[in-house]
């Protein structure tokens, strides 16, 4: 069972899980995502016309590296940042779906020995 034990105020000790996991109602990130000043954010907010212009700027600028960083960060702002392809090679005749299966079928004999009480014989086999 996993120990949510406070050692002082300021920091906190997960345990997790055998499995690793966290246990019901524990949090990874229990003061959760950063929040920037609101004020802080209104003046920055205040300030971004005069930073699209300055970057519109740049667009002409005849520092041509400069110029394409403009632009791609013009695009990106406007249509989003395009799909990042990754290409995966895996060698050694690897089958993903084999071994899904039969951590599925290792999972389900277990389930079925702490149900039932039998010796993993559950009727669950492979195809």
């Amino acid at each position: 069972m996993a120990e949510f034990n406070k050692s002082s105020a300021s920091t906190s000790t997960i345990t997790r899980n055998k499995n690793g996991t966290f246990a019901k109602g524990i949090s990874g990130n229990p003061g959760g995502r950063f929040r920037l000043d609101p004020e802080i954010k209104a003046i920055l907010k205040g300030k971004c016309p005069d930073c699209a212009r300055r970057l519109v700027e740049f667009v002409d600028d005849s520092n041509k590296q400069l110029a394409m960083m403009a632009i791609m960060e013009i695009f990106n702002r406007i249509y989003g940042k395009p799909a990042q392809m990754q290409e995966l090679e895996i060698s050694g005749g690897l089958d993903i779906r084999s071994q899904i299966r039969d951590v599925l079928l290792q999972q389900a004999n277990q389930a079925n020995i702490k149900d039932n009480g039998t010796n993993g014989n559950s009727g669950i086999t492979e195809n």
